[in-house]
């Protein structure tokens, strides 16, 4: 006949025998210990987790997300860079006018126009252009280096090509525009990237006519 010994832990009746030499603090311990996990996990800790392919992907968005604010911060700072130093070469006013850029089968045809009717913008942008006309065509490209910096895309293959560009100054109504032709391939994609760098750096200054 078995030796065994009993006890109560709590409500519970436990029966144990004697040769596994387990002492009745210890048997109470368990029995008490198991009793409280079963009684104090919180409801919330059997809800199903979220899986971590989730976890990962949100927090993929909200990495682009810091990213994306970085580079648009880095852009408007950039942007106002190039108003201060633009206004600094440019004689009319900036936010009275707006630079206009129509990519062509030939290069392009770059407008400065005056937001409204005003007689002294629409004489300054006329005759700053007047004057870009004829130093691009000397291959002299300092003031938009000196804007937009040297390695401005497409700058260099207009300098070096200059001799094979025709540049043409023309009056429009509102102001003036600049019209580039080239016959090399390669001189026409430097005047669009020229343009596209252009349309990026002046933001809201400027918009393109397609």
């Amino acid at each position: 006949m078995t030796a065994t010994r009993t006890t109560d832990a709590g409500r519970h009746r436990v029966t144990v025998p004697a040769h596994r030499e387990l002492r009745l603090g210890t048997l109470d311990a368990i029995v008490l210990g198991r009793l409280w996990h079963v009684t104090s996990t919180p409801p919330q800790a059997s809800q199903p987790m979220m899986p971590t392919t989730r976890i990962l992907a949100l927090g993929a968005l909200l990495v682009v997300g810091c990213a994306e604010a970085d580079r648009s911060s880095d852009l408007e700072e950039h942007r106002a860079e190039i108003a201060a130093t633009g206004a600094q070469v440019m004689p009319f006013d900036l936010d009275a006018t707006t630079h206009v850029f129509e990519k062509t089968e030939f290069g392009g045809i770059q407008e400065v126009v005056a937001d409204s009717v005003d007689p002294h913008q629409v004489a300054l942008i006329r005759e700053h252009l007047e004057e870009e006309a004829e130093r691009f065509a000397r291959g002299d490209f300092h003031d938009p280096a000196m804007i937009h910096g040297e390695d401005m895309a497409g700058l260099h293959a207009l300098v070096m090509g200059h001799e094979r560009l025709a540049i043409e100054y023309v009056e429009i109504e509102l102001g003036a525009r600049i019209v580039y032709r080239a016959e090399e391939p390669e001189l026409v994609s430097a005047i669009h990237d020229w343009f596209d760098a252009q349309l990026r750096d002046h933001g809201d200054h400027a918009r393109r006519r397609r």
